[in-house]
């Protein structure tokens, strides 16, 4: 199992990206968590802008492939692609197989 983590200026276009994905078959579950407050520095530049979070649960067969995807429809010109290695139950498991 992996967890994919990125963020969108928006709700709007955290759900057109959530969509894409799942359409895609490329995740069986993303949840968006409500807007906070991202700190980072962009072109030398100290950035404040409120972002959603995308929490994306997929298998390990679909890193790849879910990485690019992410790269290529994303609104950001350089997106936080991010994923972890996860355990999950075996139903769950079973689930995101599907």
């Amino acid at each position: 199992m992996r967890i994919f983590y990125t963020s969108c200026a928006n709700q709007q276009d955290a759900k057109i990206l959530a969509k894409k994905i799942i359409e895609a078959k490329l995740a069986a579950c993303i949840n968006i968590l409500p807007e906070s407050l991202s700190i980072y520095r962009w072109q030398d530049k100290i950035c404040e802008e409120n972002e959603v979070t995308l929490i994306i649960k997929t298998t390990e067969a679909n890193n790849t492939a879910l990485r690019e995807f992410i790269a290529k429809h994303h609104p950001y010109e350089l997106p936080a692609i991010i994923d972890f290695a996860a355990d999950a139950t075996e139903e769950y498991l079973e689930f995101l197989s599907d």
